[in-house]
């Protein structure tokens, strides 16, 4: 999704604030390896590491508020996937902040753009969480965009890793996640009772 994207980025104004704009792009491969990628979490072994920020925790801690509303299992952070975010990222930054996903990605991926303004972890990830008022369990079907939200969702998915990039006015975040989600056909997580059935009842 290039940013030819003015008067489509109204409908999020209230959820960014006003004389800011932001935008978010989910991978929905439908035809995804059969086979999940292996990857290993690296863990840092040194004081600075650049694929683990200060922010990575309220990242993670973002995304397992979400799955712990369903009732599935947290995920866990990965430095390798930390990485691979971080140089697409960085490229999408190059390529004037214009918001696509990486081709051949073995990953699944949600973006997020956005300018005049400076994003928290959490209100990346709640932007994608917040889609679950589109979604519906039973049939499985989006009223709107949901991708991002099946992804945080996606049980099969143990590890995420993050990164973002912010120049002049704009600024870009990326999150990879392994095994991927969003195959074709299939539910995000398996339904049981929720956890913390209070955490989405704003979005009913």
């Amino acid at each position: 999704m290039h940013r030819q994207l003015h008067r489509s980025l109204l409908f999020v104004l209230s959820v960014v604030g006003i004389g800011s704009a932001a935008t978010s792009v989910a991978l929905a491969y439908p035809n995804h390896p059969s086979q999940p990628t292996e990857i290993s979490t690296v863990q840092g072994s040194h004081r600075h590491n650049p694929y683990r920020p200060a922010w990575s925790k309220e990242m993670l801690n973002a995304h397992n508020q979400w799955r712990q509303s369903v009732g599935i299992p947290p995920l866990t952070w990965s430095d390798n996937l930390a990485k691979h975010a971080q140089e697409w990222a960085n490229y999408l930054a190059k390529d004037n902040f214009k918001l696509y996903h990486r081709p051949n990605n073995p990953y699944g991926e949600n973006l997020t753009w956005a300018a005049y303004q400076k994003l928290s972890p959490t209100q990346v990830v709640n932007m994608w969480g917040e889609e679950v008022k589109d979604y519906n369990y039973d049939t499985n079907r989006c009223s709107g965009v949901c991708g991002h939200y099946t992804q945080l969702v996606w049980e099969n998915t143990t590890e995420v890793g993050c990164a973002q990039v912010r120049s002049g006015h704009q600024e870009v975040w990326v999150c990879n996640y392994n095994p991927p989600g969003n195959y074709r056909g299939q539910k995000p997580y398996q339904a049981r009772l929720r956890t913390n059935p209070s955490f989405p009842r704003r979005f009913k």
